[in-house]
């Protein structure tokens, strides 16, 4: 996971043994997204969010993104992708499209240093992972064609649920910013859940921001609700359709992700 602070003073050795302090460039970003969903697929809709940092000295970096994806369910089916059930002991996210036939896959939930999945984890109906009972941590389902974010005592396994993914925190409860989200920067990634029903995936790249930041940036662009993924160097997203190409990758390798696969 990359960290860093934009008003963090760095200091380094400059020739002749004289030691210098530089000051890292004070910058503001400026947020803008596309006017509106691109339709890349019937019932994917593409958005990219745009971070624009304008820096004091006017030099200027490349802009950095929020890969956002919107996704019908009625035409669309989410399930559980995992890195063991190819026979590997983790991937990346490319790999696992390729080889589960998904039309995209991004980063799930959480894993342990030797890459076993925490938390609950449900393919086809099927439990392969428990709930992991960590206070902050919530469930992301489908149950049949809904979207559902749940806490961890209302979860149920039933027939009609075709996949479930425990992680955590909840970033947005029914249109509200949740409260108490810790402060620290990093790569993110989220799923999310319109008003109608849609599911939306989220990804920053080359973006490091806190979890309200980001909680903000998903409220504007229409999630109603929302829940944190893993981030930091698990974050990645890829689309591969007839007219739309997408690939973020990660700076590690992850256990599981989460597919969208035509039903």
């Amino acid at each position: 996971m990359r960290w860093f602070d934009s008003a963090m003073p760095a200091r380094r050795r400059c020739s002749g043994g004289v030691r210098c302090l530089i000051i890292a460039f004070l910058w503001s970003a400026n947020v803008y997204a596309e006017p509106a969903w691109k339709n890349v697929a019937d019932g994917i809709q593409y958005k990219k969010v745009v971070v624009d940092k304008k820096v004091t000295t006017e030099k200027s970096f490349p802009p950095d993104l929020i890969h956002m994806l919107q996704i019908d369910t009625l035409k669309y089916k989410l399930g559980v992708i995992t890195a063991k059930q190819f026979g590997m002991t983790n991937t990346d996210v490319k790999t696992m499209a390729g080889m589960a036939g998904a039309l995209i896959v991004m980063n799930g939930g959480y894993f342990t240093p030797e890459y076993d999945s925490l938390g609950l984890l449900v393919q086809n109906g099927q439990v392969l992972n428990k709930l992991k009972w960590t206070n902050w941590w919530h469930v992301f389902q489908m149950n049949s064609y809904k979207p559902m974010i749940v806490t961890k005592q209302d979860w149920k396994l039933a027939k009609e649920i075709e996949m479930a993914i425990e992680a955590g925190p909840r970033l947005i409860v029914d249109g509200n910013i949740q409260g108490g989200l810790k402060p620290g920067i990093a790569e993110r990634s989220a799923i999310g859940i319109t008003t109608d029903g849609r599911v939306i995936i989220a990804a920053t790249e080359g973006y490091q921001v806190s979890l309200s930041e980001f909680a903000q940036a998903l409220r504007d662009n229409d999630c109603y609700n929302a829940l944190n993924l893993d981030g930091g160097g698990s974050t990645q997203l890829y689309a591969k359709m007839k007219r739309f190409g997408l690939n973020r990758p990660g700076f590690s390798f992850i256990a599981n992700g989460i597919g969208v696969f035509p039903r």
